[in-house]
């Protein structure tokens, strides 16, 4: 049995069964929830009309509209599934869910993935145990191996060169969404990666030596 709290509403996960709503006293069960019997149900969390998201380890993640469950189809939703959803909170407006092997995904209530956090870009470990928010409205996140501290209103990004393929950088200029960088091996060029911060560098072809200005 796992208590989950979405707002003002308790719901118990009961093996072999489905979900429960605790009122009061008692236990109401959640017509149509019997295909997660033998899942496990890690986040219930309000969602927008009235609704609830319900993540599961296996099945993935869906919208309980008070009538029956479909699946919450946005273009993430597959790949956490995959990642193997172990808890969520809603903070701000925002779905955050931390997972086994993925880290962790932050979501608005649009289902666009705004940030993905992963031990390719901030995070120690990919394993997330627990999120908890604190009074300046940052987060912190518990994982497998260390504790994490997620600034979220944070207005930089970081480009992190864990290769040296960068060399040294001399000038940066930004053009649209992408980001050109001038080094001592070439130019290089970040494309836009909303969801994980910049995305890799390319060098232009032609481009190589010494870049000192752009």
């Amino acid at each position: 049995v796992l208590l989950q709290k979405a707002g003002n509403r308790l719901f118990v996960h009961a093996n072999d069964a489905g979900l429960y709503e605790l009122t009061g006293s008692r236990f109401r069960f959640i017509e149509g929830s019997g295909f997660l019997a033998n899942d496990e149900i890690k986040v219930v969390l309000p969602f927008p009309d009235n609704r609830i998201l319900v993540g599961a380890l296996e099945s993935g993640l869906f919208i309980y509209d008070g009538n029956g469950f479909v699946p919450w189809s946005v273009p993430a939703s597959e790949e956490i599934r995959n990642a193997e959803i172990n808890i969520g909170i809603l903070l701000d407006g925002k779905f955050f869910i931390g997972t086994i092997a993925g880290g962790l995904y932050i979501l608005n209530k649009e289902g666009r993935l705004l940030h993905h956090l992963h031990t390719g870009n901030h995070l120690q470990n990919n394993t997330v145990l627990a999120l908890k928010p604190d009074q300046s409205g940052n987060l912190w996140v518990c994982l497998d191996k260390g504790i994490d501290y997620v600034q979220l209103g944070n207005q930089l990004d970081l480009y992190l060169d864990r290769t040296g393929r960068l060399g040294s950088v001399y000038a940066a200029a930004s053009s649209g969404d992408e980001l050109y960088i001038g080094t001592n091996h070439g130019l290089f060029r970040f494309g836009p990666d909303p969801a994980a911060g910049p995305g890799e560098p390319v060098m232009l072809p032609g481009s190589n030596g010494q870049v000192w200005n752009l």
